[in-house]
């Protein structure tokens, strides 16, 4: 079902029984089809924006925004809760993810990518360079304990990539 303007109110699926094709055949916006295997609510801000989404398998995720409608942070609960945080550079556009699980303890806890231009130059323990056309050229693995890894990749005038030198050579 709907909003009045027009935006996803709640979903239902997964049973046929009669019960089931009467709530859904009423369709009030308002209140999801009862007897349902799953059921999803979406509840959202004044500028449209999605403020929450209810699920009764994963339980509720939260959004919040910055002045340009932008995500700059979700809560996930449920069985797989975590939050999410979103910066974006002066173009808007993404510049840094961090994800941080709850149930993880705290060295274990953070995941994160930083971008550049589009491109992801940090993703957790990994880093990355690339030419001026913007294609990779090396990613680089730190590893707790150990020499960092590198690959290292070449590419031809045509964009095609031909070749890759591996940390083992």
């Amino acid at each position: 079902a709907y909003t009045p303007v027009g935006l996803l109110a709640h979903q239902a699926a997964g049973r046929s029984s009669d019960w089931f094709k009467q709530t859904l055949y009423e369709a009030d916006p308002h209140y999801p089809p009862l007897g349902s295997a799953v059921t999803r609510r979406w509840h959202y801000t004044p500028a449209y924006n999605v403020a929450c989404i209810e699920d009764q398998l994963w339980d509720e995720t939260r959004y919040g925004y910055n002045v340009n409608d932008q995500v700059v942070t979700a809560q996930f609960g449920g069985p797989r809760a975590c939050d999410e945080q979103f910066v974006y550079d002066a173009g808007q556009n993404l510049h840094y993810h961090k994800r941080v699980p709850e149930r993880l303890s705290e060295d274990l806890r953070q995941t994160y990518h930083t971008q550049q231009a589009g491109r992801v130059i940090q993703h957790g323990a990994c880093t990355y360079r690339y030419d001026e056309n913007g294609r990779r050229t090396e990613k680089t693995e730190q590893r707790w304990g150990y020499r960092p890894r590198t690959w290292r990749y070449r590419w031809d005038a045509h964009d095609r990539l031909t070749g890759v030198i591996s940390p083992e050579g």
